[in-house]
């Protein structure tokens, strides 16, 4: 079984993101085949078999300034399994923006609960955590954050 190289460009937190949920190893390539739920989203996407929201075509700005690299199985591409396009890279960058604040808001929420934990020092253990830092600032997440929880009806007017 060969396998290609290949990668779509994606945010640079999104992608720091997705290489601290699937751990894929030194070289920091995922694996479509063996990977965890970020990885076979991907694969998903790829293939074509998620259902796409949105009719318009999407343009790529600057802030896809990263590249996720991934291996693939050259028979996918043979029989012409795989497409990229940036739709679909849009709609991944999207996802994966999504679950990362869901754990950010799970991991508040627990802290909450559990610990009595304020919500700025789960942010900063969260970002922490991943190695977001440097790439992620601490009030845009919390933004995101709080748009999430008033989505969820989870913020006391």
């Amino acid at each position: 079984m060969n396998i290609v190289l290949s990668s779509i460009p994606m945010k640079p937190h999104l992608k720091q993101f997705v290489l601290f949920m699937e751990n894929p190893g030194e070289d920091g390539v995922l694996h479509l085949q063996r990977g965890g739920t970020i990885s076979y989203v991907l694969k998903m996407v790829l293939e074509g078999k998620m259902k796409l929201p949105y009719n318009d075509e999407f343009q790529l700005d600057g802030f896809y300034g990263d590249r996720l690299y991934f291996k693939v199985e050259s028979s996918m591409l043979a029989w012409n399994k795989i497409g990229i396009s940036a739709k679909k890279i849009a709609m991944f960058n999207h996802f994966v923006h999504h679950l990362l604040n869901d754990l950010v808001l799970d991991r508040i929420q627990v802290a909450k609960r559990k610990h009595k934990g304020y919500e700025l020092e789960t942010v900063y253990d969260f970002l922490d955590d991943t190695n977001l830092q440097e790439i992620l600032d601490v009030d845009t997440l919390r933004k995101s954050i709080y748009r999430l929880k008033k989505r969820k009806s989870l913020v006391k007017s």
